[in-house]
């Protein structure tokens, strides 16, 4: 509790960047991709295939650069995010969809965006730290917040009548002030932030990991962002085009803009339970109670009752909540001295799974007859996941230092465990 209270300021700051982090990328391209379809001139596929590829080049910069460069801490690459997500924020209010150079401008927004997505995951890493008695607790509480701000996005959209550049604007604003405040952490939060690092990086002797298992947990969250981008993104076209407004005086676009809302509310309400249930719940059961929620995905595409896809929509958003985080922190925990470089790694694989997975699921939506497939298609990705971490020898040795020390203890417990970096890194020689 004392450290909780040391690190406050830094906890709130990168608490209200995850905040606006979260209404950025595929929640706000879900909520205003008609329009910018629309004014812009340009198909489904094309803005897909665009948003995949700036993503990329930008996740791959913002994975690389803090990787290679010397002593780049995580207090200073999320920092230096929060900027970069202000910029970002900031080109989507200059420049209005249309035909032409213009979209040269809302493609470098993407494309910062894409650069700070790694360095505000650093977060990760530092809530892992700040809550060292129950990470996954800190980490989940993290990504609870980064789900609020996905709910923005579209209700921003909302109360601003579907304006893209009212909307990033008032997200500029808000990033811009959290980036100043963030160059005034106080500077014993700093220094024992960095001195935890430190410890945690003791014998490494270079910054790109050599074990394969490292880099395979990373690629994992390229499809679980996938999953949920896809399913997302193309929402907004779903409802619009095959769900009538059943609200005199809804049109389509607000009445799928609040469909979106209520699929992103279950994401959000998800984490919300899932971080309170944290503390008795291992890893692995919540992100198995959360993929079991992906069956929603049928009669969410199927139904033809307002009632019954939007309460399936709601449910399919806990297939999203919890999974990316409670991953998160059994990877960190298997391997503490790459916690930096996981948490980069995350967030790279996540940009170019999210782009990945919108350029996917835009590619089998662009015609209106295939909308539902491109729904089920990208939370089929979930599927992979799940073979992986239970269907491969690699995945089911996460977590074994775990189950190791609650049998040690007796009482098979299934919280946060106390464990050291020599024996869980050593769990997995074996």
């Amino acid at each position: 509790m004392k450290t909780l209270l040391t690190h406050q300021r830094v906890q709130v700051n990168l608490l209200l960047v995850k905040l606006v982090a979260g209404a950025m990328g595929a929640p706000l391209i879900g909520g205003a991709r008609a329009m910018v379809e629309r004014e812009a001139g340009i198909s489904r596929a094309t803005l897909g295939l665009w948003v995949f590829v700036l993503g990329l080049v930008g996740s791959a910069v913002g994975l690389i650069g803090p990787t290679l460069a010397v002593r780049m801490r995580r207090t200073t690459a999320g920092r230096l995010g929060t900027a970069m997500l202000a910029m970002s924020c900031a080109l989507l209010a200059i420049f209005r969809p249309e035909p032409g150079w213009v979209l040269a401008g809302l493609g470098a927004a993407w494309l910062i965006n894409g650069v700070s997505g790694p360095l505000v995951a650093t977060a990760n890493g530092i809530f892992a730290d700040i809550w060292a008695h129950a990470p996954r607790t800190g980490v989940i509480l993290l990504h609870a917040v980064n789900a609020g701000g996905k709910v923005l996005a579209p209700l921003a959209l909302l109360v601003f009548a579907g304006d893209l550049r009212m909307t990033a604007l008032v997200f500029a604003v808000v990033t811009g002030v959290l980036a100043v405040e963030g160059w005034f952490w106080p500077r014993t939060s700093v220094d024992r932030l960095v001195a935890v690092e430190k410890q945690q990086d003791h014998g490494r002797k270079n910054h790109w990991p050599t074990r394969a298992l490292v880099w395979v947990i990373g690629i994992q969250f390229m499809l679980i962002s996938g999953a949920e981008a896809g399913v997302v993104s193309i929402l907004g076209p779903l409802v619009e085009q095959l769900r009538p407004s059943p609200i005199e005086g809804l049109t389509a676009g607000q009445w799928a803009r609040w469909m979106i809302v209520a699929h992103l509310m279950g994401i959000f309400v998800g984490r919300i339970v899932l971080t309170l249930a944290s503390g008795r719940l291992s890893e692995r059961w919540i992100i198995g109670l959360c993929l079991a929620t992906g069956v929603a995905a049928l009669p969410a595409v199927m139904a033809e009752s307002a009632w019954v896809y939007g309460v399936s929509l709601f449910v399919l958003g806990w297939a999203f909540s919890a999974t990316w985080p409670a991953f998160y922190a059994l990877g960190a925990r298997a391997f503490p001295s790459e916690k930096t470089f996981l948490a980069l790694s995350a967030a790279f694989f996540s940009f170019v799974g999210a782009s990945g997975g919108v350029a996917m699921s835009s590619a089998i939506g662009n015609t209106d007859a295939r909308l539902p497939w491109a729904v089920v298609a990208s939370t089929g990705m979930l599927g992979a996941f799940a073979l992986f971490l239970w269907g491969t020898r690699s995945g089911r040795s996460l977590g074994r230092e775990e189950r190791c020390s609650a049998g040690g203890r007796g009482g098979g417990a299934t919280g946060d465990v106390a464990w050291t970096p020599h024996a869980a890194e050593s769990s997995q020689k074996g």
